[in-house]
């Protein structure tokens, strides 16, 4: 096949692709010999494995008992090592962790297969590999300017002085093998850059904690994807982190890559508006990226930031405007649902006028009245609180979407709204194999209902099969017809403040419909456990302490958007396999600005982690409530209990309002004072004497993090 053949069935692929047509888009991708592109096919429609082992089979190389045979690996040339390593990154977000690990280690990535471990929660293991990696002098090695054992009698006992000597007399070699024994790895990158080994530098610079200067060597190498992912481990109060996040944009945008890393990445840098030309453009380029991938409102975000500054700039107004219109038009296909089953329930359909119910009965007369019931007996009995979690007090919220969940689905922002299952076009009649709201039944022509995932009181999880895209996901489909007001307010609250939450760390919904009566939301579906499976004893304090970090960072994320959650608790936190969290289940949320949802004076929320403002008056709680909650959530975490107990309702939300909390060291000795101080903080009675946002409660966190000595 030409080259110019090669080139155009590639082109096809891309628009099969493009259609959702996976299975010829995958093929045509392999005639041509894309195996990257195919790969990439594969690991986009979460087939990680089989994208993991394409790579392979396309360098040849052959798993024996799980293990690659380290002779055939080291032969690889340098494009044949970068392949192998994105296979390895394939395995690790499927089920072939061992074999990611493996191969991490024989390319000499043993900082990845670190983290990674760290990531799967083997954190013992992590410390093990580490350990090992640094009893080898960091892996590194060195081309043969002069033997092993010369180079070793040359250096004898090193001194930093010495190894600079050695710089000063033109002996780089000598002096980089010195930096190294003396950990100096930013001299040593130095060194091996003055030797032309721009390959070691970038590795030097990335062990020793200098992203930017590695992402600079990766350019120099031209391997934008390794230079992407240091560029994202620039930190945020680092002098160039501004510069670090142009140069990911530009590189994001040229690769067409999106995921969670460059998005939590740029959160600081888009916070405020660009303040000069090249940021301008890089505004510009990360919401058209956003666009592409249908992060609609944080491309409204980074659009709507650089037309505080430059009003006229590009095309960015018209692409706001279009934004704009389609939010509005999904909002109008939402009311014109909710006003056809009003209509419907209220006798004036086109459904009931075409006949679907008997017309001409003729009129029943009245019933008689029912006799007055005699008065029941005072009996009064102690206020036991039922088993369980509570999801709501006097007021039942929407139950927690935690369910154990399979896999991950692909993300988008908007809900899109569909009218097929709620048409009051044709008469809604239970299809002849409709067995109800049951595993392998159909919702609709769309959905079909796999397996159930959880239940409570008002709605069942279940992961489901979405034919039209081919696709799984998770529908959360409300097992009450929602006749009552207050159900359907919530049902469309919920919907409603999903379209202003778009964060890595909030769950994503995204269609909303209704079938023979039947609410239902469908939205991204997770592989892993809520925070709650994981309680029960004291946390590790890295593990806990980074879940802590991005459950803070999702939740202020909302409160910037004016939403208030109301009801975190481990069961509303979901830990993802990839160690990404997830803040679920919006039912009982209010916006700051708007009156809770509530009736009279009843209060709604979970009674262990309620805030003392929460008990004394629902609606209109502020941020500061999620704070206390999450606190609450913090003291279970890393002590294995909560702070109030008490088998009755009353008496335990008396000990939120009036009892101090035994100090977390009192139950755990070992946990740091720092972390005992940040905990008694977030639980503080006054709202004002905690912390006043999650971001403040984030950096608390993280300052203590730090601290732990490595």
């Amino acid at each position: 096949m030409s080259t110019q053949d090669t080139q155009k069935l590639i082109e096809t692929a891309k628009q099969m692709e493009a259609r959702g047509q996976i299975e010829p888009a995958l093929e045509a991708f392999k005639r041509a010999g894309a195996v990257e592109e195919a790969a990439r096919l594969l690991l986009n429609t979460k087939r990680e494995d089989e994208a993991g082992g394409l790579l392979l089979q396309s360098l040849r190389l052959m798993v024996v008992q799980g293990k690659l045979d380290q002779r055939a690996v080291e032969a690889l040339p340098p494009e044949g090592k970068r392949r192998l390593l994105k296979a390895a990154i394939c395995f690790s977000r499927g089920k072939n962790a061992e074999l990611a690990i493996d191969i991490m280690v024989l390319l000499g990535e043993v900082p990845r297969a670190v983290e990674f471990l760290t990531k799967m929660g083997d954190p013992v293991r992590a410390q093990q590999l580490q350990a090992d990696f640094r009893k080898k002098g960091s892996g590194v090695q060195f081309a043969p300017q002069a033997a092993p054992a010369t180079a070793s009698r040359a250096l004898g006992v090193m001194n930093l002085d010495a190894a600079k000597r050695l710089e000063a007399e033109g002996k780089f070699q000598l002096a980089m093998e010195a930096y190294i024994q003396l950990r100096q790895l930013g001299s040593a990158a130095r060194m091996a850059r003055m030797l032309k080994q721009p390959e070691q530098a970038a590795k030097l610079f990335s062990d020793g904690a200098m992203p930017y200067e590695s992402a600079l060597c990766h350019l120099e190498l031209g391997d934008t994807g390794k230079a992407l992912d240091q560029f994202c481990r620039v930190p945020r109060d680092d002098a160039r982190y501004r510069e670090a996040a142009m140069q990911a944009i530009k590189m994001a945008s040229g690769l067409n890559a999106l995921d969670f890393v460059l998005e939590n990445f740029l959160s600081s840098f888009v916070r405020q508006p660009p303040t000069s030309n090249r940021e301008a453009e890089a505004f510009y380029e990360l919401g058209r990226l956003y666009q592409r991938h249908d992060f609609v409102e944080n491309a409204r975000d980074a659009f709507g930031k650089l037309l505080e500054v430059a009003p006229n700039y590009k095309d960015t107004r018209d692409r706001v405007e279009q934004i704009d219109r389609d939010a509005r038009g999904s909002a109008m296909v939402y009311d014109k649902i909710m006003r056809e089953d009003q209509a419907f329930r209220s006798g004036e359909s086109d459904v009931k006028r075409a006949g679907y119910f008997e017309r001409n009965l003729p009129e029943l007369p009245d019933l008689p009245g029912l006799p007055a019931l005699p008065a029941l007996p005072a009996t009064p009995s102690p206020m036991a609180r039922p088993s369980g979690s509570v999801p709501a007090i006097a007021a039942p919220a929407l139950p927690p979407t935690g369910a154990r969940q399979a896999e991950a689905g692909p993300t988008n922002d908007f809900p899109v709204v569909r009218q097929e299952m709620s048409s009051g076009s044709a008469p809604i009649t239970p299809p002849a194999d409709w067995k109800g709201l049951v595993e392998g039944s159909m919702l609709g022509a769309r959905y079909k209902l796999e397996k159930k995932l959880g239940e409570g009181g008002m709605a069942s999880v279940f992961r489901a099969h979405d034919l039209e895209l081919d696709e799984r996901v998770a529908i959360k489909v409300f097992t009450q017809t929602m006749e009552d007001e207050n159900m359907v307010a919530r049902f469309k609250q919920e919907l409603t403040l999903s379209r202003k939450l778009s964060h890595p760390n909030i769950i994503r919904l995204y269609d909303i419909g209704t079938f023979l009566g039947y609410r239902f939301i469908s939205m991204e579906l997770l592989e892993g456990n809520d925070l709650n499976h994981y309680m029960g004893k004291p946390m590790e304090l890295r593990q806990g302490l980074n879940w802590m970090i991005q459950a803070c960072r999702g939740l202020e994320a909302a409160h910037q958007r004016g939403v208030v959650h109301r009801d975190i608790k481990p069961h509303n936190i979901f830990v993802c396999n990839d160690g990404a969290i997830k803040v679920m289940d919006f039912g009982i949320a209010k916006r700051q600005e708007s009156p809770g949802m509530t009736v009279g004076n009843m209060i709604a929320g979970t009674p262990d982690y309620m805030s003392p403002e929460q008990i004394s008056g629902f609606s209109s709680v502020t941020h500061s409530t999620d704070v206390y909650a999450l606190g609450i959530t913090a003291y279970q975490m890393f002590t294995g209990k909560l702070p109030f107990e008490h088998p009755e309702l009353l008496p335990l939300l008396m000990k939120h309002l009036n009892e101090q909390p035994t100090p977390p060291r009192t139950i755990v000795p070992s946990l740091p004072e720092s972390l005992e101080a940040v905990i008694l903080k977030l639980i503080e009675k006054k709202a004002t004497n905690r912390y006043q946002s999650c971001a403040e409660a984030a950096q608390a966190f993280d300052a203590v993090l730090k601290s732990l000595p490595k």
